[in-house]
């Protein structure tokens, strides 16, 4: 990331992007491609009509300590939110169905253990970390789909996965050393790669 930016100006005859409230969007506002890393407010509200968010669109932005998604954003994608230290609240207005590897990496909201429901992170109904601590997790009825890295370098032995799961992404059990038999709901459809 640019993390000394200070300023960005658009082309006011741009006819494919949008700046605004120091965001850039793709012109139809679908798309949220970057918040940049200046921005003071320590709000954000995503606009309903975003659908898809950019990998690291929200990388570094230091000010940002809560951020309500539209309601049509259906996946987080890779180190979406990753290195934003005071995002300390995520406000789900719809229903996730995917969250990247290391989405909300280094930021408050996966560091505060009181975010945590018996040793495991939610964002809506999809598990997004679990405490490295914990030899022993059961996953609540209605997640749909675990996070990549959720379970990566855990301590882990015993798992117990709900009915309602749906995908596993990339990289959720790596290096779980510790995790000797784990049985799989009949609903899953999706194993993203090393899963």
């Amino acid at each position: 990331g640019c993390d000394s930016l200070e300023k960005m100006e658009l082309a006011k005859d741009n006819v494919n992007l949008l700046l605004e409230d120091d965001c850039l969007y793709s012109k139809d506002k679908t798309t949220l491609y970057l918040m940049l890393p200046y921005r003071e407010k320590d709000t954000y509200s995503m606009p309903s009509t975003v659908t898809d968010i950019a990998e690291y669109a929200f990388w570094n932005c230091q000010n940002v300590k809560t951020i309500s998604l539209s309601s049509h954003l259906e996946e987080i994608p890779d180190y979406a939110f990753d290195s934003n230290f005071d995002l300390a609240e995520i406000r789900i207005l719809g229903e996730l169905t995917h969250v990247g590897i290391y989405a909300f990496g280094g930021t408050l909201f996966a560091l505060n253990m009181e975010n945590y429901v018996d040793g495991c992170l939610y964002v809506g109904n999809v598990l997004v970390s679990v405490d490295n601590h914990a030899y022993s997790i059961t996953v609540r009825e209605g997640t749909v789909a675990i996070a990549g890295g959720t379970f990566q370098n855990s301590r882990i032995e015993s798992l117990i996965l709900p009915d309602s799961l749906v995908s596993i992404g990339f990289e959720a059990f790596r290096n779980c050393d510790s995790l000797t038999e784990l049985h799989l709901p009949r609903g899953l459809v999706e194993l993203d790669e090393g899963a």
